[in-house]
């Protein structure tokens, strides 16, 4: 591939996404707003995809949504509806075994740890008052001269 054929096809996935804002701005008329701003971080935010995914993306929302898309809603339409619920599972049983694991090395170093090695309650009485500095105990008297019950 060449320079020049890269850079159109930059170009053609930038007006696609342009495109696809406009469309979602005329369809959300009063609730999306257009910025340059804006379109740089949906043009930033959709650099990976493909233009097959932006126009799943763009079409699903349409279909789907009753407010304009934030770019995660986006994101998630741009997966195919019959492959979304495996990859969604494949990325939750992921998630269970990682707190799994979490929970296991947890269990196993509490348990190495005897009723010595736990922090103890002190002794009865063994707490003592700490002494207040003078400048806050000033602003409780000043606050407390103030208040009538």
């Amino acid at each position: 591939m060449t320079t020049r054929s890269i850079s159109e096809a930059e170009g053609s996935k930038y007006k696609l996404i342009l495109e696809t804002l406009f469309q979602f701005s005329e369809n959300w008329k009063p609730l999306m707003k257009m910025s340059e701003a804006v379109e740089a971080i949906w043009q930033n935010a959709l650099s990976d995809l493909s233009p097959e995914e932006i126009m799943a993306g763009r079409d699903r929302c349409i279909r789907e949504l009753k407010y304009p898309p934030k770019i995660k809603e986006f994101l998630d339409r741009t997966i195919p509806k019959d492959i979304a619920p495996e990859l969604m599972r494949q990325q939750s049983d992921a998630n269970a075994d990682l707190i799994m694991k979490d929970l296991d090395q947890y269990h196993q170093k509490m348990s190495k740890l005897s009723d010595e090695d736990l922090p103890q309650r002190p002794p009865r009485g063994g707490l003592h008052a700490m002494p207040m500095p003078p400048h806050v105990r000033d602003e409780f008297r000043a606050l407390f001269s103030r208040t009538k019950v």
